[in-house]
């Protein structure tokens, strides 16, 4: 067997034993030394797969005593979060600059004096009905590209503020509000009509905020999706 399926085997054997209760949660794993013997494997292919499992959350490693199988909690969730939905169309209605209120302010971390570049957009479903209201924001710096050119960028922030995909990561907060009269003009509900809020904040790894973001839903048109705990 090549180093690459007798890696997957050892894992899958160990993996299969976990789930299946065989070994539970404060368990030693056989040792490296028994693996080895066991599945007729070097030393680095059981490591490999040993790896793999603690990648997973599945087990951990304590140096010079073995390795263990974790204790799962249920009470951490991995989100994802997702925009695609068929049927809907998405457009903007205004790209400006704009003095920003506390709010903005407050979570970007920035003086009353400070410039930002305002996106608005709506998204109707295949009725033409508003179901969301987006309303980005990205502070404004004299070096930034010309905005209008950048379009195709406004959900996507680091496309504006120079900043790698992997250079900053995004905060998630899900809240139920009462529409702003603003919002509620534009979805064409009532102010004060209960609207889904989620806010995305987009940070640099160092800290620095680079954007922010309010969207404003009528429905679950963003979808939220969690699980707890590894998955077979």
């Amino acid at each position: 067997m090549s180093g690459q399926l007798l890696y997957k085997a050892i894992y899958d054997d160990l993996r299969g034993k976990i789930f299946s209760g065989e070994y539970k949660p404060g368990d030693m794993l056989p040792s490296e030394y028994t693996l080895c013997a066991s599945f007729d494997a070097s030393r680095e292919t059981v490591r490999k797969a040993l790896k793999a499992l603690g990648n997973e959350g599945l087990i951990y490693s304590r140096s010079k005593v073995g390795n263990f199988v974790s204790v799962p909690n249920h009470s951490d969730f991995s989100l994802a979060f997702t925009e695609e939905r068929d049927g809907l169309t998405t457009q903007f209605l205004k790209v400006h600059g704009i003095r920003p209120d506390e709010r903005v302010r407050r979570v970007l971390g920035i003086d009353e004096k400070q410039i930002v570049i305002e996106f608005s957009q709506i998204t109707r479903d295949k009725n033409d009905v508003p179901v969301a209201i987006d309303l980005k924001y990205v502070p404004y710096r004299k070096a930034m590209p010309v905005v209008e050119n950048e379009m195709r960028f406004a959900s996507y922030f680091p496309g504006i503020t120079n900043v790698e995909p992997f250079d900053y990561y995004t905060e998630i907060e899900v809240s139920a509000v009462a529409a702003p009269a603003r919002v509620a003009e534009l979805m064409g509900c009532e102010p004060g009509e209960p609207l889904l809020l989620i806010e995305k904040t987009f940070i640099r790894q160092y800290g620095t905020k680079i954007g922010y973001s309010l969207q404003y839903s009528s429905k679950s048109f963003g979808r939220l999706h969690g699980v707890s705990g590894p998955m077979k």
